[in-house]
């Protein structure tokens, strides 16, 4: 394949991943909230620090992208054998058995803006920008 053609690719790709990484967070901060609010109140007891962010950031759109950012880590690092116990004692605690669908809820939306972003960075790596 020719220099050019490739990086026409990755022009594309990075383009395209951009656009997708941007809509995913409009759409975490807008749609899947509600989704994502109820996963949290299920998790977020008084004291802990998902409950302090809450409190602090509100309900604004930067507030619900750290809320959602730090359920994703709630629910994906807690699985981590050394660190998990404690970013789970830090962050919440499952007081109940959250159930599988609003754990993803939770995680996908995150996980995909992440995906998208990371294709982003590494197309902008490739063409040395």
């Amino acid at each position: 394949m020719e220099n050019e053609t490739l990086k026409t690719i990755f022009v594309i790709l990075g383009s395209a991943s951009l656009l997708l990484s941007f809509t995913t967070l409009i759409l975490t901060v807008s749609v899947f909230f509600r989704k994502i609010e109820e996963a949290e109140s299920k998790v977020a007891t008084p004291g802990k620090q998902m409950d302090g962010i809450k409190r602090i950031w509100g309900d604004g759109l930067v507030g619900r992208w750290f809320r959602a950012g730090h359920l994703w880590m709630f629910f994906v690092f807690r699985e981590i054998p050394r660190i998990g116990n404690y970013l789970e004692q830090k962050l919440g605690d499952e007081k109940e058995p959250v159930p599988s669908s609003l754990k993803l809820w939770a995680i996908m939306p995150v996980t995909t803006f992440l995906l998208f972003f990371g294709l982003f960075i590494l197309s902008a790596w490739f063409l040395d920008l």
